[in-house]
């Protein structure tokens, strides 16, 4: 009979809550062989296989885990071990073989291991034959996350969370737009929730055409300011301009702002600057050419403009205060037919410092940027240009002066990008995405943790049977994080706001 080589990897995704608060886990079984039977404490639970991964819903503490599958070649693959639901563990096995008899696989704790985490795996050979090889097998924890709460907020038409923020008082507020409530068309819609997802009140914002937030912010006096557009108070014939609203803790509108001409213009993001005032990012149309150029507005903190500034073929989507006192902007920019990375540096009064473009002979954009540890940046976004096929996510890492020090791609062969990334206390970072290559559905959350090099440490989509997508991520007070988007998969119809919990197993 020919040799072949046989390798078997079974990976064990567990995914905890702690004791002291919740009564059961959440056990996530993924292999790479088809149609395995998982059974849980000898009780039969479901088949996974590579592309099937199966939750389980179990009680904390200590569980019996098995994987059984017989395959047409009389090779029968089996995994036992007894795990204690309290932690996070990844364990890989890895076995070669060089002869058909039928096998079985059983773990050994090593006797002369110093490490609790070492095993040995060791393969049996029967009914005949003395031969047999032993592999080993690391079991080591892993920062996953588990999912604490969701929620959804909407009604039965197309309701979307562009922006989430953690408030003093401990809850967040999220904003976005609705079309299921308010004033008709499409409105700018508030909702105020409390740290378990419990909406307290919500708010719209619009008129009879179409009104969206982009971005919210808590401001240092105990209000918040939205920014976002609006047609239905716009200087131009239904063309949006760009909107502040500033509101108190309780969501009254205090004052609003409307900048523009008489095409389209809109914001985009929003910062509190060092000196009381504001800055907001977005884009105008003030050349009548139908082309976006990319735009700054400074107000005060009653929103008058102080000034503004203009930067040709573009739209920023992020604003940020650098640490030696100026702004640096990012989004996309059109050279030469395409469409390119576009990062800006300016001082305190909107003076270009330097600027910087990175993209190849497709379609690249940037959607957020922040400023690191270690005195660079780190820009999120997708590319065409580059990776596995459609498009794919996007990270560029700069250092203070915006030459890079490296970049990394992931996604498959249909659409991926990211939209929000978080630097974490570990370290590394967090990345808010989309994906159409690993999802259920139509398209699913992508959540990619990675190390201070860009390196993929895991993982995680979250999503079903349709489409569901992220626009913001935050880490919270309390350690763990939250995701903003909208799902069409859950909720009431249409598609709803949708927030999510989490917390890293540590």
């Amino acid at each position: 009979m020919k040799n072949f080589k046989m390798v078997f990897l079974f990976v064990l995704f567990l995914y905890s809550f702690s004791l002291k608060s919740f009564a059961s886990s959440v056990l996530v079984v993924k292999c790479d062989v088809n149609d395995a039977k998982i059974y849980l404490d000898g009780k039969f639970k479901g088949t996974c296989g590579r592309e099937e991964p199966i939750s389980i819903m179990v009680s904390a503490g200590k569980h019996k885990i098995e994987l059984k599958k017989l395959n047409k070649n009389g090779i029968y693959y089996y995994f036992k071990k007894t795990v204690n639901l309290t932690e996070g563990v990844e364990l890989t096995i890895k076995t070669k073989s060089r002869k058909r008899y039928t096998e079985t696989y059983y773990w050994k704790k090593a006797l002369k291991s110093n490490q609790p985490e070492d095993y040995l795996l060791y393969l049996k050979k029967y009914p005949r034959g003395k031969y047999a090889r032993k592999a080993k097998a690391k079991l080591k924890k892993i920062g996953y996350l588990v999912e604490v709460w969701d929620k959804t907020f909407g009604g039965s038409r197309s309701d979307e969370a562009k922006a989430i923020i953690e408030t003093k008082d401990g809850g967040y507020l999220v904003a976005g737009k609705t079309i299921s409530y308010g004033n008709d068309g499409e409105d700018i819609w508030l909702i105020k929730i409390d740290k378990n997802g419990n909406k307290i009140w919500d708010k719209t914002f619009g008129g009879s055409r179409s009104d969206e937030a982009n971005a919210i912010i808590e401001t240092k006096d105990g209000g918040y300011l939205v920014a976002g557009k609006t047609s239905s108070y716009s200087y131009g014939n239904y063309y949006p301009d760009a909107w502040l609203i500033k509101i108190d803790k309780n969501g009254n509108k205090i004052w609003d702002k409307t900048f523009g001409g008489s095409r389209s213009d809109g914001a985009n993001a929003i910062i509190e600057t060092k000196d009381g005032g504001y800055l907001v990012a977005g884009y105008n149309d003030f050349n009548h050419d139908y082309k976006k150029d990319a735009w700054l507005i400074k107000i005060d903190k009653n929103g008058n403009k102080i000034w503004d500034k203009t930067f040709g073929g573009g739209e920023l989507h992020s604003i940020i205060e650098t640490r030696d006192g100026g702004y640096l902007a990012a989004g996309t920019t059109r050279l030469y037919n395409d469409d390119y990375v576009w990062i800006i540096k300016i001082d305190k009064n909107g003076n270009k410092i330097w600027d910087r473009t990175f993209g190849g002979s497709e379609f690249d954009g940037a959607n957020a940027i922040i400023e690191t540890k270690d005195g660079g940046y780190l820009v999120a976004g997708f590319t065409y240009s580059y990776g596995n096929g459609g498009s794919d996510v996007w990270l560029i890492k700069l250092d203070k002066n915006g030459n890079k020090i490296w970049d990394r791609t992931f996604g498959g062969s249909r659409t991926d990008g990211a939209n929000a990334i978080i630097e974490t206390k570990d370290g590394g970072y967090l990345v808010a995405g989309y994906t159409s290559s690993y999802d259920k559905g139509e398209g699913d959350i992508w959540l990619i943790k990675i190390d201070k090099n860009g390196n993929k440490l895991w993982d995680r989509t979250f999503g079903g049977s349709e489409w569901d997508y992220p626009y913001s991520i935050i880490d919270t007070r309390n350690g763990g994080y939250l995701v903003a988007g909208f799902t069409h998969s859950y909720g009431n119809g249409g598609s709803d706001v949708w927030i999510i919990k989490l917390k890293p197993i540590k």
